[in-house]
């Protein structure tokens, strides 16, 4: 039998945790709650929140406003050490007199001396049954008729009380009497005794110290306060906090008792103990699954089955998540009073070791007892845990939930087309949540692949220091996601949707097929990939399982390079495709950049491959890197041979043995981390499919979808290009046209999924060149609006959720001829703005640039301008193409312009809706 760490040293540590989280915001609103402290609060939050006007989520202002409130925080932190000094103090002098105080109030009887001789021997007897080397102090409570007893005490010093009514039960049922004292000496040997009484001390210290003041604050609040929302907010929260530490007490005292009946049962009191639970009396309610004391029937079959207490419970396992991220909250509260913006790296490093060691105890728990399926429930229950507790942790408050976002933060990038309540999304929250579950599961994944491959190998009953170094190794890689997911989650323009790789000033990109998927990015992912150390870091999770089990490293091994060399043939062949049918465009600039991603993207389908047909979660990670590894080596050797085989030369690059290791890098962060995800979901997938274990099956998956990939651009890029729609015939001037009309017959040609734009309010913006303001508005020819003239208008969106493309129409016929005086306007605008800042009402500043385009060529007269935007919010950038487009046809002048964000710019919508609105005109 294996020993591991037991599920009440683990509850006992859930408890600490939701204490000292709770206290803390206990504590937090007690500060607040002073006249003076709150004043001074107030003024320094005040003031220092201008800092932050422009951009919430700028590291830089983040940093200034942490300088600034650092004074208020340090005292408020003062405050609440002080408070959870106080509260510790108050359980330990509790904890030091509760055995007093049960010796003296039941006047305790010492069992010696000659007239107990007997019964002092056979104490000791079954002292020694249990394994304790020393006996413990048996007393006798006189008063007490029932048959039971009660093991008490602290430290080393600790005693078994024997009620009066057990003692006859040696001579008449001695079964029963030897089960009752095994079992209070189980106690001691789980040592347990100084848990339970530890719990019951902190949780009446909790109480008088920190939820009582609490309650008549709650309940009396300071002048000027609003009594319901002093009710509502804190109250429901500190209600929600106070049912999680007592639900977390009572947990840690059942889960002793059911140990107690597996020792004492292993040390064959099992049929008295079985005649002692039939005379209970089951419990009624809640209390039966909840209660301080376990069900008779619960406790019968942990008899029958003792394994059954290392099998996860999913409902214990939520219950840790609460506490754990109330405790996270906490930590974050001291971290960020010391430490500033850096403190989200320490709170990440110290939750994940936390979330990782608990993971790992249940997966080494659930190996031993036969339960291995039960660990990817328990690992979704704790992730559900801790996304509630993410709900009740003091970092939030009225405006700010957790993954549901916060007030600041819906100004930001408004995510089109997701469901939200005011400030809040419901879509970027879902997001969140999946992020998270899903690092949950592969940590439970790997955790329960290291237990499954050490356990054989251990050679001691104790797995303690195993499962530790499992723990510590695992968590690395769990508290860099943890951090930036801590970090992003409240924010949902970063948690909640992806966005495109676009051109930036100056640049070309083709956007040949599947562009759209290929230049996804995910700015979590792209946090995690600029991290210096991120492969190493997720190569240390699966080398953990794998050090155990190195007999299957070569397959492995084999079957990453076969999947990678199947890549480099379909590579090749994609490359002598271009060089044949389509040399002019591989040579281009624009080309190279999706060549790259394309390339990328095989290389990650080759990965998740190699994985897919690995045994093993580990091995099928080390089939992926080494995949990862051969696949980004057949890309730079490709490119270097290309420089010197014609056959598969794109562009004229030089036949020189040079590497450039800025984009080596690049390659390798794209291609083994993405490819490592890739590899995960791919594993799961095929989990419960017939593993593909040959390698001929290997080679037709990973070549034909890399050849999908590729084939697919290769085919498209040798195609010849489409035509252009012919440019309606410009129309005769001699009567002006109905733009009612017109712009029907420009709308009714979009595609299906544009629909038109929601009204919104437009909020003042400040330009730093003022006289930009025609350009930015497109108030081109201005003055012609005193004119009578008819106007219709209207503007479309491809509602996207990822990104978002808009298009906006205006179209004027005038009752009299038309000069060029708008197409002048709009070039002097254009060479007097060819940069320019412009600043919302919200404080999210955007980067301009814009330069005069190629005329379209519709109509009598046409012009066009190509701007570009750029902004970086929350350490993300985001880019978007505007092209604007003024066209004159007869008396009717036609204003349309395109915007898109964060996705390829379509002008090609735009154009054909302008040439069918001029043939109408």
């Amino acid at each position: 039998m294996f020993d591991v760490v037991s599920g009440t040293t683990l509850r006992f540590a859930s408890l600490v945790a939701a204490v000292v989280g709770t206290s803390t915001y206990v504590f937090g609103i007690l500060y607040v709650s002073v006249p003076a402290k709150a004043s001074a609060t107030a003024v320094a939050f005040e003031g220092c929140g201008r800092v932050s006007e422009n951009d919430p989520y700028s590291v830089e202002r983040g940093r200034l406003v942490a300088e600034c409130v650092a004074g208020v925080r340090r005292d408020q932190a003062r405050w609440v050490l002080v408070g959870l000094a106080l509260l510790a103090l108050t359980a330990a002098a509790l904890y030091l007199l509760t055995p007093w105080w049960i010796r003296r109030r039941s006047r305790l009887v010492p069992i010696d001396g000659p007239r107990f001789s007997a019964l002092t021997a056979a104490l000791r007897d079954l002292s020694a049954e249990a394994g304790l080397r020393t006996a413990p102090e048996f007393l006798l409570d006189p008063a007490a008729g029932s048959p039971g007893g009660l093991a008490f005490g602290h430290l080393r010093r600790h005693f078994v009380r024997l009620n009066a009514g057990l003692i006859p039960l040696r001579m008449t049922q001695p079964a029963v009497f030897r089960a009752v004292v095994l079992h209070e000496l189980a106690h001691l040997r789980n040592r347990d005794v100084d848990m339970a009484y530890a719990t019951m001390a902190l949780w009446r210290a909790f109480f008088a110290v920190a939820m009582v003041p609490i309650l008549i604050v709650t309940l009396y609040p300071a002048p000027g306060r609003n009594y319901l929302q002093s009710l509502l907010d804190p109250g429901l929260r500190l209600a929600a906090l106070a049912v999680v530490v007592y639900l977390a007490r009572n947990a840690v005292l059942r889960s002793r008792e059911l140990y107690a009946d597996a020792r004492a049962a292993k040390a064959g009191a099992g049929e008295g103990l079985r005649a002692a639970l039939a005379r209970m009396k089951p419990a009624i309610g809640w209390r039966r699954r909840l209660g301080v004391h376990p069900d008779p029937q619960a406790r019968l079959g942990i008899l029958r089955e003792p394994l059954l207490l290392l099998r996860p419970r999913p409902a214990e396992l939520v219950e840790t998540g609460i506490t754990t991220m109330i405790a996270v909250g906490a930590l974050n509260f001291f971290a960020w009073t010391g430490l500033g913006t850096l403190a989200s790296h320490v709170t990440a490093s110290l939750a994940a070791l936390l979330i990782a060691a608990m993971l790992t105890a249940v997966a080494w728990r659930a190996e031993i007892s036969s339960a291995r399926a039960a660990v990817m429930p328990a690992a979704l229950a704790l992730g559900g845990g801790l996304l509630i507790g993410d709900q009740l942790t003091i970092s939030n408050s009225t405006s700010s939930w957790g993954v549901f976002g916060s007030a600041p933060a819906a100004n930001q990038l408004p995510l089109p087309g997701s469901v939200a309540i005011g400030a809040f999304s419901l879509t970027s929250a879902l997001v969140a949540a999946v992020v998270l579950v899903l690092a949950i599961a592969w940590q439970a994944a790997i955790s329960s692949a290291g237990a499954q491959a050490w356990l054989p190998r251990l050679r001691s009953p104790s797995t303690r220091a195993a499962w530790l170094t499992g723990a510590t190794v695992t968590a690395i890689p769990l508290a860099a996601w943890f951090r930036i997911w801590f970090d992003s989650h409240t924010v949902p323009f970063l948690i909640g949707r992806t966005y495109h790789v676009v051109a930036g000033p100056g640049e070309q990109i083709w956007t040949g097929p599947l562009w759209s998927a290929l230049s996804l990015t995910y700015p979590p992912l792209t946090l995690f990939m600029a991290l210096p150390l991120a492969i190493p870091v997720l190569i240390l999770a699966w080398l953990y399982p794998l050090a155990a089990r190195t007999a299957t490293v070569w397959p492995a091994a084999r079957t990453g390079l076969f999947a990678a060399a199947t890549f480099t043939a379909v590579l090749l062949a994609y490359r002598a495709a271009l060089h044949m049918h389509a040399a002019g465009l591989a040579a281009t600039e624009g080309f190279a950049v999706y060549y790259s991603f394309s390339v990328i993207a095989a290389a990650v389908v080759a990965m998740a491959v190699a994985a897919a047909a690995t045994t093993g979660l580990a091995q099928g990670q080390l089939a992926a890197f080494l995949s990862g590894i051969a696949c980004t080596a057949a890309i730079l050797g490709s490119q270097l041979l290309g420089g010197c085989v014609t056959a598969i030369q794109l562009g004229s690059s030089a036949c020189a043995l040079s590497a450039d290791w800025g984009f080596t890098w690049f390659l390798l962060r794209h291609i083994l981390i993405q490819g490592a995800i890739a590899a995960l979901l791919l594993q799961a997938l095929t989990a419960a499919t017939t593993r593909l274990r040959l390698a001929p099956r290997i080679a037709v998956m990973a070549g034909v979808l890399a050849a999908f990939t590729l084939g697919v651009g290769a085919t498209h890029a040798t195609a010849p290009p489409a035509s252009a729609p012919p440019a309606p015939t410009a129309s005769a001037p001699a009567a002006p046209g109905d733009p009612h009309k017109a712009l029907q017959t420009a709308i009714s040609g979009l595609p299906p999924s544009w629909i038109p734009k929601p009204p919104s309010e437009s909020s003042p913006s400040t330009l730093d060149n003022p006289a930009c303001q025609p350009l930015y508005d497109e108030a081109y020819g201005k003055a012609l609006d005193a004119r009578p003239h008819d106007m219709a208008t209207a503007a479309y969106t491809n509602n996207g959720k990822l990104a978002l493309s808009t298009f906006d129409i205006t179209i004027k016929t005038f009752r009299s001829p038309l000069d060029d005086s708008p197409f002048t306007q709009a070039d002097v605008a254009v060479a007097d703005c060819p940069r320019f800042r412009v600043t919302t009402s919200s404080g999210f500043e955007v980067d301009i640039t814009a330069q005069k385009g190629t005329a379209p060529g519709i109509g009598d007269k046409s012009w066009r301008a190509d701007l570009t935007l750029t902004s970086t919010s929350g350490g993300v950038d985001t880019r978007a193409r505007h092209i604007s487009v003024l066209v004159r046809t007869g008396q009717t002048m036609i204003v349309a312009s395109m915007v898109a964000v964060n996705e390829p710019l379509n002008d090609a919508v735009l154009l054909a809706a302008i040439s069918r609105a001029v043939a109408v005109l």
